[in-house]
């Protein structure tokens, strides 16, 4: 795996600090933490396994429509990918997918979780 970007790692740090005590970190929160950081899918995997690996929970709001958002998600990332435009960031597969961030964060997550 590759070595987080400093965006990750400063994200990780706060999320780290701020859920010491419920060890539960929702995806807003990861959301806010990122800010507007150009951040790939890939460097949200790292962060959504580095929290789990620190004993943290990743909550997300639940409701109907996951698979759907998950299925918008895979299609942007793959005609990203073969645009040739090198790693998507999370804003571009946002706006691709027609999704907001947290909606493609859970998704992110959703698709991490389903591959264990």
């Amino acid at each position: 795996m590759d070595t987080p970007s400093a965006a990750v790692q400063a994200a990780l740090t706060q999320l780290l600090a701020s859920s010491e005590q419920n060890r539960a970190v929702s995806l807003d929160d990861i959301g806010e933490a990122l800010g507007s950081a150009a951040v790939s899918v890939t460097d949200i995997e790292q962060l959504f396994t580095a929290l789990e690996s620190a004993g943290r929970t990743i909550t997300e709001p639940g409701g109907l429509g996951a698979e759907a958002k998950l299925k918008a998600v895979v299609t942007a990332v793959r005609a990203l990918r073969a645009e040739g435009g090198g790693r998507p960031t999370l804003t571009t597969v946002a706006q691709r997918a027609g999704l907001g961030i947290p909606d493609v964060l859970s998704a992110l997550h959703l698709l991490q979780v389903m591959q264990r």
